[in-house]
């Protein structure tokens, strides 16, 4: 049918086929939308039956307006043919996700609740879905849920009277679709999530939809299914007699109180049971929240923000994710979503799942504390080494540098860093060689697959690191399944005092003090070495650590831009530098010229997050805040762990997704940051003298305690008080970031002080800070709303958004 006209939607490809329906994706001649057509299977087109379920499917779901609920826009027929049509998605079942693992506990409270508020929709409206399971349970490429196929749905007896005038029995029977009568030794599918209930044949209510969400998260748990067993008969036997396995047992990471809920649910008794999906769905967001006012907790005690190592500040510094640098505000807003259809064509294809590895510090086991720099240095440029591979996933050794104090669980390590692979390495000096072990285990069976041991003279770091390149090229590559990787193309070190330099800077931090010394030990190494493309991109992101955070000022920036131009000039597959640039084209309001940039990597690098976290970047301060999320949560699945896409947490907040918005401030806990956003988190859930208490645990002299001084003075009108708020914004307004000051300036309207408010809301918008929409909704502007500048400002910062906007749909 690919290539057909049904009616009026053209189909262009077949996206899936399964025992009840063939799935199509099309295109809406009249509406210019894509749209997905399901058709029965020609086998079944003249089964009376599976019409009857078929249009029993399109008639309830389209009584049903959630969110959570696929929308069915049309039953109709072409030909004598039959077909429904709904709303197109993009993502995958739940069934696949799972794929017999469990799910992070954040996203199985999260999802869970969300499918018990689709429930929720539909016992309201009289209905009961009776075939709720992973399959029929669509996860999309946001992280959201939509419940599928009412097929097997029917009408409580009280709404069947409704509709029928009292005329029309509801109906009570049981149905099983045919796949479901198996012969013994067939995998099971829908009859392991039914209700006991449903197993003996009974009156059916709301009760049963919520047993079978019980075996649905058990399942999200554990990986398992509760009832499991090779027939439908033993199947049966255990939903009617036996408790499942204890989840915690099987998956001791649970958060407490997720096994009282799962019990709840799982009761055979269904006056025991949870009665209304209301009930379920409070349960679920109430340990929802209390995880994660826990998970705040941990991570805020975890780490203390002065402990901060190269790897640490480094997270913040080497990519466009800089865009994070600053002061991110985080007021609830409602972005404006028209034109994401039209806008989609500029985003490129999805990378596809990659092969994950992780480079752990090495540990040094001789007596000679002269080498120790390498437990740090040689790891990273392994991990450089390694990013050069297309379709191999390297966690950056930003995150991984932590276990540098001692000797992690392997097991422990992997699962937390989310890689398949672990690198790990010993090494030892001795009279004048240096001996290094190198070992990669995979994760899952904790079996080593690689083991590789290379000896070069002490004083001779070049001979070294071409032996290591060498044999990760030639034999660890091709256990990992790459063909063995050539360095041509690529400048290599010539000069051992000039690579020796370089390698020590990168085990030095980017304290004040101990940058400035890693700065000269770039310059030193650039000297001797001019072409040493590496040693560029390392010196630009220190000279802009120093010009941002430090007194290197408007200099060093212009010295790190410098850098960065030589680092791409001698070798265009670096990222960082190419990041770094776009932040600065960003932060001088050329978001046309930084999109054209970030489209382009991600084009080149689409198995990179950071091409993908780039270009969200971009979206963000041009208020495209749906493709900004898609391009986050893209950057997320391709590195789960990565702290750099910390500052996508702003993109959610500001669209009013909790969840998400925690999700990625937890990646980099303790910091500075975190307790900065996480100050803006609770003052928007109206908390501000626990905000207060957040932005206070900076750095004593960080200019975003600035924020904290206007907290201070928040709602008082004295001249004391005006003049400590000016203050704030003046020296607020010294950052080389528009960003920082729309949020600020929210601040300052917020605590009533108009006229600064109003000054940091023109400067933002002048350097190119276009997110309009939250303009509009933002709570912290509605004090000011009415005021004339603040309308003269608002236009200026739509114009800006529209001009985007059109340069992105040119762009196509």
């Amino acid at each position: 049918m690919v290539g057909t006209t049904v009616s009026h939607y053209k189909i262009l490809e077949q996206l899936g086929k399964g025992g009840m329906g063939v799935v199509y994706r099309a295109e809406d001649l009249k509406l210019g939308r894509h749209v997905a057509l399901k058709f029965l299977p020609d086998d079944l087109a003249g089964d009376a039956e599976a019409l009857a379920r078929f249009q029993r499917e399109a008639r309830a779901a389209s009584a049903l307006n959630h969110p959570r609920i696929c929308t069915i826009h049309e039953l109709a027929e072409d030909q004598g043919r039959p077909f429904i049509v709904m709303e197109m998605m993009d993502g995958e079942t739940l069934k696949y996700r799972i794929a017999g693992r469990p799910l992070p506990a954040d996203l199985i409270l999260r999802l869970g609740a969300q499918v018990a508020g689709a429930l929720e929709a539909a016992h309201s409206a009289g209905v009961v879905h009776r075939d709720l399971k992973p399959a029929n349970l669509f996860v999309t490429r946001r992280g959201d849920v939509k419940v599928l196929d009412f097929g097997l749905a029917k009408l409580t007896e009280g709404r069947a009277r409704d509709l029928s005038g009292g005329t029309e029995a509801a109906e009570a029977e049981t149905e099983l679709a045919p796949e479901q009568l198996t012969t013994p030794g067939t995998a099971m599918g829908t009859v392991a999530y039914m209700s006991p209930e449903q197993v003996r044949g009974e009156e059916l209510d709301e009760r049963t939809d919520l047993f079978s969400l019980g075996v649905v998260l058990y399942e999200m748990a554990t990986g398992r299914q509760p009832f499991g067993g090779p027939t439908a008969g033993a199947i049966f036997d255990r939903i009617l007699h036996h408790a499942p396995t204890a989840p915690v047992r099987l998956n001791p990471s649970l958060p407490e109180g997720l096994e009282h809920i799962l019990d709840k649910a799982l009761e055979k008794d269904k006056a025991l049971r949870y009665q209304s999906a209301t009930e379920m769905k409070a349960d679920l967001l109430r340990l929802a929240r209390d995880t994660t006012i826990a998970l705040d907790a941990v991570v805020s005690g975890a780490r203390a923000s002065g402990s901060r190592r190269l790897w640490f500040a480094l997270g913040a510094v080497a990519l466009v994710a800089l865009g994070a640098i600053g002061v991110w505000r985080l007021w609830p807003s409602r972005p404006d979503r028209a034109g994401a259809a039209g806008d989609a064509k500029a985003l490129a294809a999805p990378a596809p799942a990659l092969t994950s590895i992780a480079v752990l510090p090495f540990q040094n086991l001789g007596a000679d504390t002269s080498v120790d720099y390498l437990r740090l240095a040689v790891p990273d440029e392994i991990t450089t080494t390694l990013s050069r591979i297309t379709a191999l996933s390297v966690r950056p050794f930003s995150v991984t540098a932590k276990y540098a104090d001692g000797q992690p669980d392997l097991r422990a390590a992997g699962e937390e860093l989310r890689a398949g692979n672990l690198l790990t390495g010993q090494y030892y000096a001795e009279d004048t060689a240096l001996t290094f072990t190198l070992e990669v285990v995979a994760v899952p069976d904790n079996a080593v697959v690689w083991r590789s041991r290379v000896s070069a003279p002490k004083g001779d770091l070049l001979a070294l690191r071409a032996e290591i390149a060498g044999r990760i090229r030639s034999e660890l590559l091709p256990q990992l399944g790459f063909a063995p990787h050539s360095e041509a193309g690529e400048h290599q070190p010539t000069n051992a005092e000039a690579y020796e330099l370089y390698i020590r800077s990168l085990a030095t931090p980017s304290s004040d003090e101990p940058n400035k010394q890693a700065i000269q030990l770039l310059r030193e190494s650039l000297a001797l070495e001019p072409e040493f493309a590496r040693a560029w991109s390392e010196l630009s992101l220190r000279l802009y650590y120093y010009g941002q955070y430090a007194d290197g000022g408007p200099e060093a920036l212009r010295e790190a831009d410098a850098a960065a131009s030589r680092a791409i000039e001698l070798d265009p597959r670096l990222l960082d530098p190419q990041a770094q640039l776009n932040s600065r084209r960003v932060d001088a309001g050329d978001l046309q010229g930084a999109f054209r940039e970030a489209q382009r990597m991600v084009e080149n690098r689409p198995d990179s997050p950071f091409s993908w976290f780039g270009r969200s970047y971009v979206f963000r301060y041009a208020g495209m805040l749906e493709e900004a999320a898609r391009d986050c949560l893209q950057a997320l699945s391709l590195d789960p762990v990565n702290r750099r896409l910390r500052s996508c947490a702003l993109v959610f907040a500001m669209q009013q997704e909790w969840d998400r918005a925690y999700e990625f401030l937890a990646l980099d806990p303790g910091t500075e940051y975190f307790h900065d956003v996480l100050g803006h988190f609770l003052i928007a859930q109206g908390k501000p003298r626990e905000a207060l208490a957040s932005v206070r645990r900076q750095s004593p002299d960080s200019v975003w305690q600035r924020e904290g001084d206007i907290l201070e003075h928040c709602g008082e009108r004295t001249e004391e008080a005006a003049a400590a708020a000016a203050l704030a914004a003046r020296e607020v307004s010294k950052v080389n970031d528009s960003e920082p000051m729309y949020w600020v300036g929210g601040l300052l309207a917020t605590c009533g002080f108009t006229d600064a408010a109003l000054e940091m809301l023109g400067l933002a918008i002048t350097r190119g800070y276009c997110s309009y929409p939250a303009l509009d909704h933002d709570p912290q502007w509605t004090s000011v709303r009415g005021d004339p500048e603040f309308v003269k400002l608002r236009q200026k910062a739509v114009a800006c958004h529209e001009r985007f906007r059109e340069f992105v749909r040119a762009m196509g």
